[in-house]
């Protein structure tokens, strides 16, 4: 996020029409605080808005991983205990669901974790914890549990190329002004 903003802050502000930039799935501990997280983000992208009020900024949803599976994790809920990943998922979620919330309708959003849980025929990955269910990245996506493969990075390419041509499409004055559709 720091890094972020010292770019803009540098030189790049003034000569960008659209920024954005991706949290890692590895940003995500198990320890993590998301919404200090958040407000981390919030704050610094809502001081960029006002220092580069022509500049569109495209929010995205933080990464995921896959989860644990096989008889070790099957072991561990039915012990009440959490599989390999699913915690730090739920802190991307948690992550995910302010983006959403304050973002959504208001702001452009591509929504990185919905494209990576969802799969080709609309179905999308997710495991339950704590009475909820929690978005997950789609096996078929990645061949180590947190890296898009082919199919993945095809499939998420394509969306993100989808929305920022549809941004860049539009006149530079009614990017900001717009109510905009979530990708």
């Amino acid at each position: 996020i720091e890094h972020f903003r010292r770019v803009m802050v540098e030189g790049l502000g003034d000569k960008v029409d659209l920024a954005f930039f991706k949290l890692c799935y590895i940003d995500f501990a198990a320890d993590t605080d998301a919404a200090r997280v958040f407000a981390a983000y919030h704050d610094t992208v809502q001081d960029l808005k006002k220092r580069y009020p022509r500049t569109t900024f495209l929010h995205l949803t933080a990464p995921l991983t896959t989860v644990a599976t096989g008889p070790k994790a099957a072991i561990k809920r039915m012990l009440g205990k959490p599989a390999g990943g699913e915690i730090e998922n739920i802190r991307r979620g948690e992550f995910n669901d302010l983006v959403r919330k304050t973002y959504l309708g208001k702001e452009h959003v591509f929504d990185l974790a919905r494209m990576e849980s969802t799969a080709a025929d609309g179905s999308i990955a997710t495991f339950s914890r704590g009475g909820r269910d929690v978005q997950c990245m789609m096996p078929s996506y990645t061949d180590n549990g947190g890296h898009l493969n082919a199919l993945g990075q095809s499939t998420v390419a394509r969306a993100l190329l989808d929305c920022l041509m549809s941004l860049l499409s539009q006149p530079a004055a009614a990017r900001n002004t717009m109510n905009p559709s979530p990708v």
